[in-house]
């Protein structure tokens, strides 16, 4: 995981050095400074970086990329750079050039743009207040070395309540915004732009899809490849979107250069094993199983959750972290997922909305029923707010404006027509460039690795925006033509069976090991003197003995765990 930070204003070494020492935690060995005009960066790449990352400059214009990123025709940050000043080229032209896992900052005819890549594979944040104007690969830089009183944000902590996540560009601090997937921040206008927009919807004739996904997907793999990289490492979870990367990769580089890591949370509990192993029998790759239980993640939580830097209250944070840290001690500098399948091919609420769409929609509806429904298909506390929340924070929140409102313009667009590519277009730009990327990137940059996802790449996005609908879903069943691409180079029973997703047990978790670390940091003591949550309504969780609701337990008080040991980690 590299880095990019920077602010401007009068020059401050010891301010930039600051900013840079909140991100030695991701095993950056060296920090370089770097000083134009009024702007001041820390930068560092990684193992993985691509050539073109880097810094370039002329008297008039700077572009500073960190990650991968890539461009037709350049190999050398100066080539990027004379590539924008050349001829006078248009700032979007290059825009429109660069693919590949990046973040960035451009200064250009006087006007500063920073820059997120198309899907939203990398992350970047930026504070913008009066003169000052700072910006960071991680909040917690920003917040720290910005010298402001952090805030917490009423509309965030609504939504990370319903989602598990913050969506959107703001965060869960006020004044700190994050880039969005696809585009750029205007410093002068104070306003972001989408650049990359997939073109929706189109007729194009091609005669073999799925032969089309295999080369698009294979070149995926190619360029997400980091240079240098002999042996692969690979997150096997036993499901469709992990074990086709494993099947590429070793179809591509030789199942001897491929080992795959796999987790299960004990012989107690629901795991993935006989999956995971018949992927690797099948494709003749290794596999090494990693047991994760609360022995092993309680003493390491409060670590887990100040790399997040965002509160995320999904579980799978926890053994991504585990799993990461298990394998840096291997060597490996990056580590292959197969995160970006759900998003962009299809994932289990798609088939709740649909029902919604083709049945609910016909009775007497409001008009947000769409908005409500799909924050009800996370099954998170979207109908739990009001139960949690004290009085007075419940005043601070309102459902229509801080959630349903964010939801309502993707719903509403004209493009794309087709309500199953609205719904993965919401996935794409929210789940998987807020949630699922942002996620992985965290937990395995705390140990000095960069996650590759080849599986999330524009062209793939761009890909599926194209694709006929049956290629996507047909009879019920998802992510139809990843399946029809690897039929015969997996295993009929990971073709064939049904999404599951990652079933971390914190339900049987928190009854049993965690009952008690659960109980200590969600004490009435401890939620009387925030003021946030209502001490009974968590006592009830903690007990498993709501009324209403579907129950679900664990997760909630997994979510709850997470901000609380945030929270304090922030303000306290």
């Amino acid at each position: 995981m590299s880095l990019l930070c920077g602010y401007f204003g009068h020059r401050d070494d010891g301010r930039l050095r600051e900013m840079a020492d909140h991100a030695r935690h991701q095993g950056l060995s060296k920090i370089e400074h770097f000083h134009f005009k009024d702007l001041h960066i820390a930068y560092a790449s990684d193992a993985c970086s691509s050539k073109l990352a880097g810094i370039a400059h002329n008297e008039q214009t700077l572009i500073a990329l960190a990650g991968m990123p890539h461009c037709s025709g350049c190999e050398t940050p100066q080539g990027l750079l004379e590539k924008l000043t050349s001829d006078e080229r248009d700032f979007s032209e290059l825009l429109d050039s660069l693919t590949g896992s990046y973040v960035g900052i451009i200064i250009h005819r006087d006007c500063t743009y920073l820059l997120r890549d198309k899907s939203g594979r990398r992350t970047l944040f930026y504070h913008h207040k009066g003169d000052h104007f700072s910006f960071a690969t991680e909040t917690r830089i920003l917040y720290k070395a910005a010298h402001f009183s952090p805030t917490l944000r009423p509309a965030s902590l609504a939504q990370y309540l319903a989602l598990s996540y913050v969506p959107s560009e703001n965060t869960m601090l006020e004044g700190i915004h994050e880039m969005m997937s696809g585009s750029y921040y205007d410093a002068q206008t104070r306003e972001q732009h989408r650049y990359f927009q997939p073109e929706y919807d189109q007729q194009i004739e091609c005669d073999d899809w799925v032969g089309e996904f295999r080369k698009r997907f294979h070149e995926s793999i190619e360029r997400t490849r980091p240079r240098e990289m002999d042996d692969f490492a690979v997150f096997l979870s036993g499901g469709i979107d992990s074990s086709i990367v494993t099947a590429a990769l070793a179809e591509i580089y030789g199942a001897d250069k491929v080992n795959t890591f796999g987790i299960h949370f004990g012989e107690h509990f629901p795991n993935e094993l006989e999956h995971i192993r018949a992927v690797a029998a099948h494709t003749g790759v290794k596999c090494e199983e990693v047991e994760v239980n609360p022995k092993s993640f309680l003493p390491c939580l409060h670590e887990i959750v100040e790399n997040l830097n965002d509160p995320i209250g999904d579980p799978v944070t926890m053994p991504n972290y585990l799993l990461a840290k298990h394998v840096a001690t291997q060597g490996y500098s990056g580590v292959y997922n197969g995160e970006g399948g759900d998003p962009i091919f299809g994932g289990p609420k798609n088939m709740t909305m649909l029902l919604h769409h083709w049945y609910g929609s016909k009775n007497e509806q409001p008009e947000n029923h769409r908005e409500k429904a799909y924050l009800a298909s996370y099954r998170r506390s979207y109908e739990e707010i009001n139960h949690l929340l004290t009085p007075e924070w419940q005043r601070k929140i309102s459902a229509e404006n801080d959630l349903e409102a964010i939801l309502s313009p993707m719903f509403q667009t004209a493009q794309p027509e087709s309500f199953l590519k609205k719904l993965l277009l919401i996935n794409m730009r929210q789940k998987g460039a807020h949630l699922i990327l942002p996620k992985v990137e965290r937990m395995l940059g705390a140990h000095g690795i960069t996650p590759l996802s080849p599986l999330f790449d524009e062209s793939l996005i761009q890909l599926c925006m194209q694709l006929p609908g049956e290629h996507i879903l047909k009879n019920g069943i998802e992510k139809i033509i990843l399946k029809q691409a690897f039929r015969g180079k997996l295993p009929d029973s990971i073709i064939d069976r049904p999404k599951s997703g990652m079933r971390v047990p914190v339900h049987y978790w928190m009854k049993g090991e965690m009952r008690r670390y659960a109980k200590k940091v969600l004490s009435k003591k401890r939620l009387n003197s925030t003021g946030i949550f209502d001490p009974k309504r968590v006592q009830q969780l903690l007990n498993y003995e709501t009324n209403e609701g579907p129950g679900r337990y664990g997760i909630k008080l997994w979510m709850l765990l997470t901000f609380e040991l945030w929270r304090e980690k922030v303000f306290d």
